[in-house]
């Protein structure tokens, strides 16, 4: 499972490229691309739980396992609307679909986060 976090993390920052490619041309495609990652990522690793076992244990925001849980969901959710919006189907039904896999494959971290 780790494993696959790894490679949905990944799609995901490619996912925002690539959807920022459909849907947008020159020089906006530059500027969504930056600002989607740089937001993406600074969410991704300002916003944690407390020792979450998935993670390095650490984090800069205290966050509530349910708040962390709805921010992973809500980027996966997000970039692949942004994804369909651009007509993107092949790269959102990946990325959508590797992140339900990925949940539904590890009941036990999401049973932790909901606990913390």
């Amino acid at each position: 499972t780790l494993g696959l976090r790894l490679l949905i993390e990944i799609g995901l920052f490619a996912g925002i490229v690539t959807a920022a490619n459909y849907n947008y041309d020159g020089i906006v495609v530059w500027i969504s691309s930056i600002v989607g990652i740089v937001a993406a990522a600074a969410l991704w690793g300002v916003f944690a739980v407390p020792n979450d076992p998935s993670r390095s244990g650490k984090t800069v925001v205290v966050t509530p396992g349910i708040a962390r849980l709805a921010l992973e969901l809500g980027l996966f959710g997000l970039v692949t609307a942004w994804l369909v919006l651009g007509e993107g189907y092949l790269e959102a039904g990946l990325l959508g679909g590797a992140t339900a896999i990925h949940y539904v494959s590890w009941p036990a971290r999401i049973k932790w986060l909901l606990a913390h």
